[in-house]
């Protein structure tokens, strides 16, 4: 990104061109970004954040319009939207009025260059949460483990666990708990590592908490490595959420 920069001593000559070159630097970095988010979502008026739908009213945001970002007016929903474009006017120095200020914002309405709302499309992120498969639960296979172990798939094909577990430390037998087997469609093609921390009750022999290391094999089978079998009969927690990719 082109910049000034202003921290030299002696002077700085503040011009029009300068102005003018702070102003297209911005605005050169907002429309790069604008044309991402139109490539990833395959159209040219982008929701980028904001408004969401409550009982027809539609919240303040922002949105992408032919490659230009700009504040969408929050109110009533209505079937297209319109560009309000309002000059503001001050005086020089050589006493002439004019108008150098432009604000521009996007609104519900009818008129000239009017784009029904329906044309516009989210963001990729709100794309993925509304197009996520349901989740799966998957059974746990080892005794003194409990809770709730389920998995689904992302619309970009990521896999997203989300794992909420009690151990009975007393009833384990190794240092490696095997607690469950993902179905062929959640298996990585390489083994994956995530961090975590278990959880001890105050008042139970041990630390608070736990570090342990769980895996994901090719094979489907979660894998937990732990130093909780040396707290016999603590009973140890863990919630958590883990995403990774199937390529």
């Amino acid at each position: 990104m082109n910049k000034i920069e202003f921290s030299k001593s002696g002077g700085f000559p503040l011009t029009q061109d300068a102005l003018n070159f702070m102003q297209s630097a911005s605005a050169d970095s907002f429309q790069a970004l604008a044309g991402a988010m139109q490539t990833l979502c395959g159209n040219q008026y982008v929701i980028l954040s904001g408004c969401d739908e409550n009982d027809s009213i539609i919240g303040s945001g922002f949105v992408s319009i032919l490659g230009e970002i700009m504040p969408l007016q929050g109110g009533a929903k209505g079937n297209h939207i319109i560009v309000v474009e309002e000059k503001t006017s001050v005086v020089y120095e050589d006493g002439i009025s004019k108008e150098p200020y432009y604000n521009r914002y996007a609104k519900f309405g009818a008129g000239s260059g009017q784009v029904a709302w329906s044309e516009f499309k989210p963001t990729p992120k709100k794309v993925i949460a509304d197009q996520s498969t349901e989740w799966e639960n998957i059974p746990f296979s080892l005794l003194g483990v409990s809770g709730t172990l389920k998995a689904r798939k992302t619309a970009i094909g990521h896999v997203e666990l989300y794992l909420s577990v009690d151990l009975n430390t007393g009833l384990l037998t190794d240092w490696i708990i095997d607690f469950g087997i993902l179905p062929a469609k959640f298996r990585p093609n390489k083994l994956l590592r995530f961090p975590v921390i278990w959880k001890t009750p105050i008042g139970y022999s041990g630390d608070e908490y736990t570090p342990a290391n769980m895996q994901v094999e090719t094979d489907g089978s979660l894998r937990i490595q732990t130093m909780i079998k040396s707290y016999p009969n603590n009973p140890v927690s863990y919630i958590g959420n883990f995403i990774y990719s199937l390529d």
